[in-house]
């Protein structure tokens, strides 16, 4: 449950997939998640490069939405890990860039000296915005046999809502 599986590649990953739980290993990304009440990106084929995907991103920071939208080769980024029936686990090793302006465009208050960061991070993702109990013990296994410990800095309450396509503060990163 820990090694990449090509067969989630491809199709599989375009459409909507919501946040359910994640952790990371960078204190900046952290203090994001756990601003973060909710969080969901959709995938497409890049009409430039079939070998990326645009990325669209809806989230809703400290009760604020904002959506952002990048073109990235996931594949360089992220690893796909087998999951729940209708989930998704990125695996991934992030470099972000003008971070602080992110931090500053949500309103997420942190001291942040370096405009770059490297971090760890693995994600649950699914279709539908809740997964079983079981689904999320599973996940937090999985966490572990990458090395992450404890509680997630990400679990989303369906209490939040998500934001609808379009409706947040547009990020230009």
């Amino acid at each position: 449950m820990v090694s990449p599986s090509d067969s989630c590649l491809g199709p599989w990953l375009q459409g909507r997939l919501n946040l359910m739980m994640g952790y990371s290993d960078a204190e900046a990304v952290n203090t994001i998640l756990k601003s973060t009440d909710s969080y969901w990106m959709k995938m497409t084929p890049s009409a430039s490069d079939k070998n990326q995907l645009t990325v669209h991103e809806e989230n809703k920071i400290s009760q604020i939405f904002f959506d952002s939208s990048s073109v990235g080769t996931i594949s360089k980024a992220f690893h796909v890990l087998p999951s729940c029936d209708g989930c998704v686990v990125f695996k991934s090793n992030i470099t972000g860039r003008n971070v602080g302006k992110l931090f500053r465009q949500s309103n997420v208050s942190m001291d942040l000296t370096d405009e770059e960061l490297t971090t760890h991070a693995t994600f649950l993702l699914a279709r539908e915005t809740s997964v079983k109990d079981s689904d999320l013990e599973q996940f937090k296994q999985q966490a572990s046999c990458l090395g992450f410990t404890g509680e997630p800095n990400f679990s989303y309450d369906p209490k939040h809502d998500f934001c609808a396509e379009g409706e947040g503060t547009h990020l230009s990163l």
